[in-house]
């Protein structure tokens, strides 16, 4: 797993661990204000950057509440 931090944004990369596994990134969004563009842009990024194996990775938004 890695933790990243981009746009202030917590960004969790999962990767395969087991062939029946998927490679995840969840997107903590403390402020609930992240659209899809933005976290479908992200996610775009880090594969273009060599962060993720896929291009099709699972998404996953957690709204942190208060």
């Amino acid at each position: 797993m890695y933790g990243l931090k981009i746009n202030e944004l917590e960004i969790e990369v999962h990767h395969k661990k087991h062939p029946y596994d998927e490679e995840r990134v969840i997107i903590l969004d403390e402020f609930s204000d992240v659209s899809s563009l933005e976290a479908e842009k992200i996610v775009n990024y880090l594969y273009l950057e060599g962060f993720l194996d896929y291009e099709n990775t699972s998404l996953e938004i957690i709204k942190k509440r208060y």
